[in-house]
């Protein structure tokens, strides 16, 4: 019989998230629906910084980012390519450069290259989450980026976005 998901916990966001399942798309919806009202979207500049940086908080507090918003690896170790340094997208965004947003990008989407810290295959690797317990994973945090990737389009402006 397959495990039953907890139902205890405070934040259902703190689960898995299966949006092939009705509670795991209603969650997916939630968490990705655009801001309608067009005046109230964010621009990235000073004036919008500390409202947008609330705004961004609560939304990964809300739907489980955790990890890919506040613990973004930075350095790896040379043996197991395991992250040894990390930085916060919400207290230290200027310790986290765009190369290294790229590279975290090809250690969940692709195969990146620990050596020179580069990915010069850009294709997506397929996953079997169903299959391969090794994938539910990466299926997680594929999941929970893409739900974040959709709501930073959904409450940014157009010059922002």
């Amino acid at each position: 019989m397959a495990a039953q998901p907890n139902p205890y916990l405070l934040n259902p966001f703190e689960g898995k998230i299966l949006p092939g399942t009705a509670a795991g798309s209603k969650l997916y919806l939630t968490a990705t629906k655009e801001e309608q009202d067009k005046s109230k979207r964010f621009s990235l500049t000073a004036l919008d910084q500390t409202e947008f940086r609330a705004s961004l908080e609560l939304a990964t507090q809300s739907f489980g980012w955790g990890a890919i918003v506040t613990a973004v690896p930075l350095t790896f170790d040379d043996t197991t390519n395991d992250p040894v340094s990390f930085g916060n997208l919400l207290i230290n965004p200027d310790k986290i450069n765009m190369e290294s947003v790229q590279f975290n990008a090809a250690r969940t989407w692709g195969t990146p290259d620990y050596n020179d810290m580069t990915f010069s295959d850009q294709d997506i690797v397929d996953i079997d989450p169903t299959n391969n317990n090794d994938d539910k994973k990466i299926f997680q945090i594929r999941l929970c980026s893409k739900m974040m990737a959709k709501w930073l389009q959904g409450h940014l402006d157009k010059t922002s976005w």
